[in-house]
């Protein structure tokens, strides 16, 4: 069996009742939704719980059979997620928000932390989560319901066999308490292990903006090995630049234009323009040669936006035959202006989004694996 890639890095998670799933017909993908059962709940909801749908432990009483995949290796994906979780919503005094995930995944399915408060509102918001653990075949594996603030630690997992579940003990502060979480049973250890550390975030090298200068790349010892004159920053929000390897990407303006946008790969070593593409792109997860990047057209006043996803082929920019998804779809977007819900995050060749497409509309978590795994879609609702 294929080994999980999995980053050891120093941890978390919890508990509610019991439900049983039910597959719902009727459309071309099938839907979980897990309804209580009045016979076995074991745990009735809190009734602090602040979601709606409550939360309702559960844990399965069959595993899945296990999956055979190598998914050590990033690139072209299929077509549609393999599981679409649908969490459940909060409710405020303003009525219903989208719950705060936390997400990661991990062997046969996502491990997923929903909250009622993000860490900096916590002082001032009701404090509620709901941990799950979904299969790939659709299945729920568990469900528990905790109080407090709780998230998954969503960069690497303890081992193949535990998660990191960290929580936020005091309301006003922002300490954090790890445990390890079973991923078979959602069982939190009440041992407190070291808190796993945060994913480092280089600052060096990169490539940026110069301002009327142009762009230019910094290497590890922070100094300008090399600028392009002709390209200068789009101005707007976003991931315009992105490093991978020995291959540079920017999405730019060329000086003394109105902006049409142009995207240009450099070798990094040299900055030498290795392809250029007209139009403007917005980068995405990127590795071992392929990157997901966001094709724009600027609408007309009062007009949608349009546009749509691509995967490329880093060593010449061309598109990736089938690896098209419009942004109405989906977004493999990071969250702009802080925003905690919306997030895309790679495991090896496993794709997981976070987004939610209104503020009075559920979060929706999205798997994305391999072309190859060949697996069918499901679509779940939590709890």
């Amino acid at each position: 069996m294929k080994r999980w890639p999995v980053i050891l890095v120093p941890v978390l998670l919890a508990g509610c009742g019991s439900s049983t799933p039910r597959l719902v017909s009727g459309s071309t993908e099938s839907t979980v939704v897990v309804t209580t059962d009045a016979a076995t709940t074991t745990t009735p909801p809190r009734p602090t719980d602040p979601f709606e749908p409550g939360c309702v432990e559960y844990q399965r009483a069959t595993p899945q059979e296990p999956v055979e995949l190598d998914l050590y290796t990033f690139g072209p994906l299929m077509p549609e997620p393999v599981l679409r979780v649908v969490l459940p919503q909060v409710r405020t005094a303003e009525g219903l928000e989208p719950a705060m995930p936390s997400v990661i995944a991990i062997p046969g399915g996502v491990l997923i932390a929903a909250n009622a408060a993000d860490v900096e509102t916590r002082p001032t918001k009701a404090e509620g989560a709901m941990l799950a653990a979904v299969d790939l075949d659709g299945g729920v594996r568990w469900v528990r319901c905790l109080s407090g603030t709780w998230h998954v630690h969503r960069w690497a997992l303890a081992d193949e066999e535990h998660a990191y579940a960290v929580n936020y003990p005091h309301a006003e502060a922002m300490d954090r308490e790890a445990h390890l979480l079973s991923l078979a049973d959602g069982t939190i250890s009440d041992v407190v292990v070291p808190a796993p550390l945060e994913p480092p975030y280089p600052d060096l090298p990169r490539l940026q903006s110069a301002l009327e200068a142009g762009i230019e790349y910094r290497g590890e010892d922070g100094e300008v090995a090399w600028r392009d004159t002709d390209l200068v920053d789009v101005g707007l929000e976003g991931q315009w630049s992105v490093i991978a390897g020995d291959v540079a990407l920017y999405g730019g303006c060329r000086q003394g234009t109105d902006c049409d946008g142009i995207t240009r790969a450099y070798e990094t070593t040299t900055g030498r323009v290795l392809w250029e593409k007209p139009g403007l792109h917005r980068f995405g997860p990127v590795a071992d040669g392929f990157a997901l990047v966001r094709s724009y057209v600027f609408p007309q006043p009062g007009a949608e936006d349009v546009g749509w996803w691509s995967m490329i082929d880093m060593a010449t920019g061309t598109d990736v035959p089938g690896q098209q998804w419009p942004v109405a779809g989906l977004e493999f977007d990071q969250g702009c202006c802080g925003d905690p819900r919306t997030f895309t995050l790679t495991t090896g060749g496993v794709v997981v989004h976070s987004g939610y497409v209104g503020w009075f509309q559920p979060t929706e978590v999205r798997v994305y694996y391999p072309i190859d795994a060949n697996l069918e879609p499901h679509k779940v609702d939590l709890p």
